[in-house]
C-alpha cells in the first residue's frame, strides 16, 4: 500500500513539475525560516530563463547569495513585505538580472503552516515591452481622473498646503498608534543630506532628527544603511542596541526615545526619505503598525509625486509627446470601442494617415492588415487585446497603407488599465520589418542556392539526393558536368566574363533539365543534376541536348563547351554515392577524350580575339608557320616540336589581349611608360598559357620569344642556349617576316636586305647557328 501511495505521489509530483514547466510565467517557491531568511526551494524553467541562471545555482540560497547584495536586497525587501503583510503582494520592479535588465510584474503569495508564513509562492511576468508608453498613458489617465476627484486630505493637497497636510497626517498617526512622536524626513536629490524634516510631538517637544536639516545622512550610518537598502527599521528597545549602532543609541537616548520604527519613502524605486514613530517608553510593535506606516508612507510619497507632477504637468506632457514621436516604433492607441485615440509620427509615416484624419475612426478603417503568405485578412490585434485583456503579438502581417502600398510589420498590443485595473483602451506598437524579412529570405535563398547562378548549391544537392534516393524514384539518374576553359576565361578575359559563362551554362541546364529534376552548381566549374524516374538512355539524350546547346551558344570569347557524365541507380542495394562517383568518372573520361577538340576550340577563340585586338593577321601567322616549318624540317625536329612551334607562331603575342588598346593601336613610337607596358605581354602570355592545360606546354616558349642571344632581351634577360630553341627559331622567323612585309610605321625591305640584317645580328640578337640555317634556306 505504501509503495502504491509513493507511486501516486510521484505521478502527482511529475504532473506538478510538468505543469510548472509549461507555464510561461516565472514561478518560484521560497522557504521562509523562522528568523526571516528566504531560501529558494523550487523554480520552473521560465524562472531559469528569466533570471539567466539554472535553478541548481540558486537552490537553497538566499536572494543575496544567489544574485548579489544589490539585487538580492531588493528582492528580499519585497519578500519581507509579503511576509509582513501575510497576504498577497503585487508589484512592478526593474531588476538588472544576469539575463538582462527587465521590468517584472510580480505576485507574491504566502503559504501558511501552523499560523506562520512558511513559504512564499511567486509568479513574475515580463512586462518590459512597451511598458514605458503603457505606464505613461496609464499614469496620464489616472492623474486626470484623480485630480478631478480630489476632495480631502492628500488627495486635494497642493504644493502650498502640503506641509500643513503632512503635519495633520503625522498627528493622526501618532494619536492612532499611541506614540509620543511621529516625524517625516526627506533626503536631498543625491540622497546624501537631510533636506526637509517634519515633526509632531504629543507634548510639543522636538522629535528625533529635527536638528539635522542640511546634515549628512551618514551621521547615522547604521540606521540609514538599513533605510537605504529599502528595509524598515524597528528598534523595540533603544537600550539594547549593540556596538554597531552606538551613535544612534546615544542620540536617541538623549532625546528620550525608548523605541523607534522607521519605514522608507520609496519613489520610483529610490529611497527619498522615511517616516518614523517613537515612544518615550517601551512599546511592542505589531505587524499592523508596520503595515499601516508602510501604507501611509506610500500615500505621502504619492501626494508628493502628484504635487510635483501638477507643477510640471505641461512640461511632462510635452516630454511625453516628444518621446512618443521620437521612438523608433510606430504607436497607436484606441479606446474600448476600438476607435483611434492617438497616432505617433512613426505610425503616421508607416500607415500614410495623419493623426487628425483618424482620431475617433474605427481602427479597421485605418489599419488594414492581411496575412503575409495567404493575403487573407489577419485577426484584429486590438480586438483580441480588448476581449482577452492580455498582451497579443503578431509577426506575419502585411500592412496595406493609405496609398495601397504594402509593408511587412511585426505588431504587438497590450491593454491600458486605470487605477482600478479596468481596461480603458489598448496600445498597439508596430514596426516595419520589410527589409528584415527580405534579408531573412535572402539568407534562406543563399543557404540552398548558388549566389552567382541562382540555381541550387551543393548543400541542397546533397540533401535532395538523400531525400530522392527511394525506390519510388527509380530509375534515379545523375548527370555531372565540368565546364571547359573556365580558368582560361577568368585569367584572360576576367572573372566577369567567367561568371557570365557560368550563368549561361546554368541557364542551359535549367532549360533542359529543370522541369525533370534538380539542377545544382556542384563546384566552381561543375554542375550536377538529379533526375527521378529517368532511365540512363533518357539521361544520355539530355546530355546530348546540353552539349549541343553549349556548342550553339554564341557571344563568348572561348567556345562554350562542357564535359558530361551520367549514371543511374536501379538497384536499391547500391549506394547512391557509388552512382555519383560513376557519373563523375564518366565525365572525366569524356573530358580526356574531348580534350583535343576543346584545345582546338580554345586556340581558335584566342586567335580570333588576338586578331580583333591587334594588327596581327592570319596571313602573318600563316607565313610564320611556313617559315618556322621549313626551319624545323632542316633541323629534323620531331612532329611534337613542329606542332609546338606552329602553336607558338599562332599564340606568341596572346599576352597582348591584356594590353590597353590605346597602346596596341597607337600610331608612331611608344613613349617609355607605354613601352614598359607593352613589354609585359610576354609574361602575360606565359600566365595565359599556364592557366590552360591545353597550352601550358608552350608557355615557356611564349615567355622567351623576345629574349636575345646576348642576354639583352626581355623579360628575364637570359642568353644563348638558356633560351629555349623553339623561342630562338621563332625570333628569327618573326623578325624576317616583319622586315619583309609592310607595317604601319615602316615599309617592307627586300628578302636580300632582310637576310643581311639577320646575318648582321647573328651572335647578338639571334642564335648564330640558327641564323645560318635560316639564311641557307634562300
Amino acid at each position: 500500500m505504501d509503495n502504491k501511495n509513493c507511486m501516486v505521489d510521484k505521478i502527482m509530483l511529475d504532473e506538478y513539475e510538468t505543469l510548472m514547466n509549461t507555464v510561461s510565467d516565472a514561478i518560484f517557491l521560497v522557504d521562509v525560516s523562522q528568523d526571516g531568511i528566504f531560501r529558494y526551494r523550487r523554480a520552473n524553467k521560465s524562472h531559469e530563463k528569466a533570471i539567466g541562471l539554472p535553478f541548481s545555482k540558486i537552490k537553497g540560497k538566499t536572494p543575496v547569495e544567489a544574485l548579489g547584495e544589490k539585487i538580492g536586497l531588493i528582492i528580499e525587501g519585497n519578500y519581507k513585505k509579503c511576509l509582513l503583510k501575510r497576504d498577497c503582494v503585487t508589484y512592478e520592479e526593474v531588476l538588472p538580472l544576469p539575463a538582462g535588465t527587465k521590468i517584472w510584474h510580480t505576485t507574491l503569495s504566502p503559504v501558511f503552516e501552523n499560523g506562520s508564513v512558511a513559504q512564499i509562492v511567486g509568479a513574475s511576468t515580463d512586462i518590459t515591452h512597451i511598458k514605458e508608453i503603457q505606464n505613461y498613458l496609464s499614469y496620464s489617465i489616472k492623474f486626470q481622473k484623480v485630480v478631478s476627484e480630489i476632495s480631502k486630505g492628500f488627495i486635494n493637497t497642493s504644493e502650498l498646503n502640503f506641509d500643513r497636510q503632512l503635519g495633520i497626517t503625522l498627528q493622526t498617526i501618532g494619536d492612532f498608534v499611541g506614540v509620543d512622536r511621529s516625524y517625516a524626513c526627506f533626503f536631498s536629490e543625491d540622497g546624501e543630506y537631510f533636506e526637509k524634516i517634519y515633526n509632531w510631538s504629543k507634548d510639543g517637544s522636538k522629535g528625533p532628527f529635527m536638528d539635522f536639516e542640511g546634515s549628512p545622512v551618514n551621521n547615522f550610518e547604521w540606521a540609514f544603511k538599513n533605510i537605504k537598502n529599502k528595509m524598515f527599521l524597528l528598534v523595540e528597545s533603544v537600550d539594547d542596541l549593540d556596538i554597531d549602532a552606538e551613535v544612534e543609541k546615544k542620540y536617541l537616548l538623549s532625546v528620550g526615545a525608548k523605541t523607534v520604527l522607521l519605514v522608507p519613502f520609496m519613489l520610483k524605486g529610490k529611497v527619498v526619505g522615511f517616516i518614523g514613530l517613537s515612544k518615550l517608553s517601551q512599546k511592542k510593535w505589531e505587524e499592523n503598525d508596520i503595515t499601516m506606516l508602510d501604507i501611509i508612507a506610500e500615500v505621502i510619497v504619492s501626494a508628493l509625486e502628484r504635487v510635483k507632477a501638477h507643477r510640471t504637468l505641461m512640461r511632462e506632457m510635452e516630454r511625453f509627446r516628444v518621446t512618443l514621436h521620437s521612438i523608433g516604433d510606430a504607436v497607436l492607441t484606441t479606446d474600448t470601442t476600438g476607435c483611434v485615440t492617438l497616432l505617433n509620427s512613426v505610425a503616421e509615416k508607416l500607415t500614410g494617415w495623419k493623426m487628425d484624419e483618424v482620431i475617433g475612426k474605427p481602427l479597421t478603417e485605418v489599419f488594414n492588415v492581411t496575412d503575409v503568405k495567404s493575403g487573407n485578412p489577419n485577426g484584429n490585434t486590438v480586438r483580441k487585446v480588448l476581449e482577452t485583456g492580455i498582451k497579443v503579438e503578431q509577426t506575419n502581417s502585411t500592412l496595406i497603407t493609405k496609398d495601397g502600398s504594402k509593408r511587412v510589420i511585426a505588431e504587438n498590443g497590450a491593454p491600458i488599465r486605470d487605477t482600478e485595473n479596468n481596461i480603458i483602451g489598448a496600445v498597439l506598437v508596430f514596426r516595419d520589418v520589410t527589409e528584415e524579412e527580405k534579408r531573412k529570405e535572402e539568407i534562406r535563398f543563399l543557404s540552398f542556392n548558388d549566389r552567382l547562378t541562382g540555381i541550387y548549391n551543393r548543400a541542397f544537392f546533397e540533401e535532395e539526393i538523400s531525400r530522392l534516393d527511394t525506390e519510388v524514384n527509380y530509375p534515379l539518374s545523375l548527370i555531372i558536368g565540368d565546364v571547359n576553359g573556365l580558368k582560361l576565361t577568368n585569367d584572360v578575359f576576367g572573372h566577369q566574363e567567367g561568371d557570365r559563362l557560368l550563368k549561361s551554362i546554368a541557364g542551359i541546364f535549367t532549360r533542359v533539365c529543370g522541369k525533370k529534376g534538380v539542377v545544382s552548381r556542384w563546384g566552381g566549374d561543375e554542375f550536377a543534376v538529379i533526375l527521378p524516374k529517368t532511365t540512363k538512355d533518357e539521361a544520355v539524350l539530355l546530355c546530348e541536348e546540353i552539349k549541343k546547346a553549349c556548342f550553339d551558344k554564341a557571344g563568348f570569347p572561348v567556345q562554350t563547351s562542357i564535359a558530361l557524365g551520367c549514371s543511374v541507380k536501379e538497384d536499391p542495394s547500391r549506394d547512391i554515392n557509388i552512382i555519383l562517383k560513376e557519373a563523375e568518372e564518366v565525365m572525366y573520361k569524356h573530358k580526356l577524350l574531348e580534350s583535343k577538340s576543346a584545345r582546338s576550340s580554345i586556340i581558335s577563340s584566342l586567335k580570333k580575339t588576338l586578331f580583333e585586338r591587334t594588327y596581327e593577321t592570319e596571313e602573318h601567322v600563316k607565313r610564320l608557320e611556313t617559315l618556322a616549318g621549313d626551319v624545323a624540317r632542316r633541323l629534323n625536329l620531331s612532329n611534337n616540336q613542329i606542332e609546338e612551334l606552329n602553336l607558338l607562331c599562332i599564340l606568341h603575342d596572346v599576352g597582348k589581349i591584356a594590353i590597353p588598346e590605346r597602346i596596341l593601336k597607337k600610331e608612331g613610337r611608344l613613349n617609355e611608360n607605354e613601352w614598359i607596358e607593352m613589354k609585359k605581354h610576354s609574361e602575360i602570355g606565359f600566365r595565359i598559357a599556364q592557366s590552360s592545360y591545353e597550352l601550358s606546354h608552350i608557355s615557356e616558349f611564349i615567355l622567351c620569344h623576345h629574349e636575345r642571344w646576348d642576354g639583352k632581351g626581355y623579360p628575364r634577360g637570359i642568353k644563348e642556349n638558356n633560351i629555349p630553341r623553339l623561342s630562338r627559331i621563332f625570333s628569327i622567323v618573326d623578325a624576317f617576316d616583319a622586315m619583309t612585309n609592310d607595317r604601319l610605321y615602316r615599309k617592307a625591305i627586300s628578302i636580300k636586305e632582310a637576310l643581311e640584317e639577320i646575318k648582321r645580328f647573328a651572335g647578338t640578337q639571334f642564335d648564330p647557328y640558327l641564323a645560318d640555317v635560316f639564311a641557307g634556306m634562300f
